[in-house]
């Protein structure tokens, strides 16, 4: 539960770097109130965009961790531009092609997010696993 509060502390910040352990215990935590929530009317759609913003920071915070620039977040939005050309095109294979550029890119970062944090500090910040100052769950060391 650590984990998922401090996201939350942190859900402006995109420097430093996050566990592997915070990233996937706040997606589990999420998951779980967002299935709660869901028989909630007008909170079933707030609190999903709500948590959007943490789950951005955390996602960025954990590429850092493994030494990838916050940017490869937005990969799998490279494909919905093809999409979108070719159901303008009405073709099937570019549509077909702009939906498997997304699927490639998402398991990407599925793999990345599954990764062991780079060792040692990297370009942002020390290691959050070696860094006693980082607190209880190591999340979010921050390097101005």
């Amino acid at each position: 539960m650590n984990e998922f509060i401090k996201a939350w502390q942190l859900a402006f910040e995109f420097k430093g770097r996050s566990r592997r352990k915070d990233y996937w215990m706040f997606l589990l935590i999420n998951f779980i109130l967002n299935m709660v929530v869901s028989f909630i009317p007008l909170i079933n759609v707030v609190y999903p965009l709500m948590a959007l913003v943490p789950q951005i920071g955390l996602g960025i915070r954990r590429l850092h961790d493994i030494g990838k620039s916050g940017w490869w977040m937005a990969s799998p939005f490279a494909g919905v531009p093809v999409v979108l050309f070719g159901m303008s095109l009405s073709s099937e294979a570019i549509i077909l092609f702009g939906g498997a550029m997304v699927a490639a890119a998402s398991i990407m970062l599925l793999v990345f997010s599954v990764m062991d944090s780079q060792a040692g500090t990297n370009q942002y910040g020390p290691n959050p696993k070696e860094n006693p100052s980082s607190g209880d769950s190591d999340q979010g060391t921050i390097v101005a």
